[in-house]
């Protein structure tokens, strides 16, 4: 009876891989992951790698400093794939940054499709400039990726024949106006100079294929060629403006009828004022970017 209970202790007493030692290296890893300073991580990772493959949580912390904070993505994947926590908030970011470090259009396809979120433009040019910043600041997350690929996309779709001729005044209440109509996305760029910087080198604005990435937001100082476009997920709408005589100006659309319902729409948001303005611009022209 004695030997049988012993031997029955014995089964069920649990069984600790990592041991205190592994526990403390585990947790100041997690600290560590918390700063993303490359020095504080690698030093952290190099002490808890004596007990990678011996505790999943370890082994996940392991993948995030190895992909995300010291640029190896493809080595921080693979112990990231092997430990997963599908709907753990940490482990999908860790995944997500990984797989948009390795710069690979394949990888970021794939993992955004197992993970079940909308696709990128992965294939986008401007991808490279995203992925050299990313892989310089481990503060970056996969959310920079989506949203520059997806205005820059956006951007870059203006016809570059067919152009209709307008002769507006442009308001700085075009982009809440769109907003009002439909829109579900607005994008604002500019022409390229030769003083900007080089967007690879890891500094300055996002270089489209048609031009340089604004700000969503007005400019205090409109550029003497600028464009604004605005999608409803259907159709695609974009106003090119220059200075007149001191002033933003509308002097061309892809769409001249949709083009000015759009300028209406941001004089009756302006007129009604930022609360009342989308319920004004409905009331009156509707919802839809596209005039019918």
């Amino acid at each position: 009876m004695f030997w049988g209970l012993l031997a029955l202790a014995c089964t069920a007493a649990p069984t600790d891989p990592l041991g205190p030692d592994g526990r403390s290296a585990r947790d100041v890893l997690a600290q560590a992951l918390d700063g993303r300073e490359a020095a504080v991580v690698a030093a952290a990772a190099q002490a808890a790698s004596a007990w990678e493959g011996k505790d999943a949580a370890l082994d996940r912390h392991l993948g995030d400093a190895l992909a995300n904070v010291l640029m190896r993505p493809d080595e921080g994947m693979k112990l990231l794939r092997a430990n997963p926590v599908p709907g753990d908030a940490a482990w999908t970011q860790a995944m997500l940054d990984a797989a948009m470090r390795s710069g690979q259009p394949a990888t970021i396809d794939a993992v955004w499709a197992e993970l079940g979120r909308p696709a990128v433009f992965s294939s986008h040019p401007v991808l490279d400039q995203v992925v050299q910043r990313a892989r310089q600041d481990p503060a970056l997350h996969y959310d920079l990726m989506e949203d520059v690929t997806s205005r820059c996309s956006l951007l870059d779709r203006q016809p570059k024949v067919g152009r209709r001729q307008l002769d507006l005044p442009a308001l700085a209440e075009l982009i809440p106006a769109a907003r009002a109509l439909g829109a579900t996305q607005v994008v604002l760029g500019r022409a390229a100079r030769r003083s900007d910087p080089d967007p690879v080198a890891g500094h300055g604005p996002w270089s489209c294929v048609s031009g340089v990435l604004l700000e969503t937001k007005w400019p205090e100082s409109v550029m003497r060629s600028m464009v604004i476009g605005a999608t409803d997920g259907n159709f695609h709408i974009y106003l090119n403006l220059k200075i007149e005589a001191g002033h933003p100006w509308v002097y061309a659309s892809n769409d001249a009828h949709s083009g000015a319902r759009w300028l209406k729409a941001a004089e009756l948001m302006k007129d009604a004022g930022p609360e009342r303005g989308p319920e004004r611009v409905q009331e009156v022209l509707g919802v839809g970017l596209r005039h019918r």
